[in-house]
């Protein structure tokens, strides 16, 4: 709620690459859900899962202390 309000004072500060991160899976989640199932075998979902895997990496793994 602090970065929705525009405070600079965060108790973590990885929040926000934790914001966008989800953030882009809302937007692509919905982005999936509306568009028809002939852009599926188009290769959407082979681009789309290795950025969610990436951008999940970048934003979760300074938390986990392993870099």
């Amino acid at each position: 709620m602090a970065l929705i309000q525009g405070k600079k004072d965060l108790i973590n500060p990885y929040s926000y690459s934790i914001f966008l991160f989800f953030i882009y899976v809302s937007i692509s989640r919905g982005l999936l859900v509306l568009l028809p199932i002939s852009y599926y075998k188009k290769g959407l979902l082979y681009v789309d899962l290795p950025l969610l895997s990436i951008f999940f990496l970048y934003a979760f793994i300074p938390l986990l202390g392993i870099i």
